[in-house]
């Protein structure tokens, strides 16, 4: 997921299988700050890697570099 192009950084990520063949994922993706709109293609790459993993199932909530938690966790990856 951190190999996607406009990916900053992913944290808060937890995998679990539901059932036998039902894997769950959820996670933090940190972008640049821009529109949701803009995002959509990243979440699409995202889905499309998951995917060859069996992972279908996914929660995936963006936050912008520059507001509140991605801020901290972005500068937090630096050091």
């Amino acid at each position: 997921m951190a190999g996607v192009e406009g990916v900053l950084d992913v944290h808060d990520l937890h995998v679990w299988s539901i059932c036998s063949g039902h894997v769950a994922l959820s996670a933090h993706v940190i972008t640049a700050d821009q529109t949701i709109t803009a995002n959509g293609g990243v979440m699409a790459e995202i889905k499309k890697r998951l995917k060859k993993f069996g992972i279908e199932h996914t929660t995936i909530q963006f936050e912008c570099e520059a507001c509140g938690q991605g801020r901290s966790v972005a500068q937090a990856a630096q050091v």
